[in-house]
């Protein structure tokens, strides 16, 4: 029989592992973002609005995936809690050896 908390161990592991991952792309998406930003605003104080409004649309498209991202962070956070409350429990309610 799989040992529950070794486990429990080695999912908690995959989930952190994807947290940072995930933490790594909100981090560059933010950096991409404040990138644009300053481009767009660049364009602006040179009156090409134009081009400025396309930045715009697509600074409004990394926002978007900003947002999927810290939603992502957020459920692999509840879930590694979730784990670590499960191992937490089991290692409390397992007889010592």
């Amino acid at each position: 029989m799989l040992d529950r908390a070794n486990a429990l161990r080695d999912v908690l592991a995959e989930y952190e592992e994807e947290k940072s991952v995930e933490a790594s792309r909100l981090d560059g998406h933010r950096l991409r973002r404040a990138k644009l930003e300053l481009a767009r605003e660049a364009l602006v104080e040179h009156g090409e609005t134009a081009e400025a409004e396309r930045l715009k649309a697509e600074i409004r498209e990394i926002d978007h995936h900003i947002q999927a991202s810290e939603d992502k962070l957020a459920r692999i956070s509840s879930q590694i809690a979730l784990y670590q409350r499960t191992l937490d429990q089991l290692t409390r309610n397992s007889p010592r050896s």
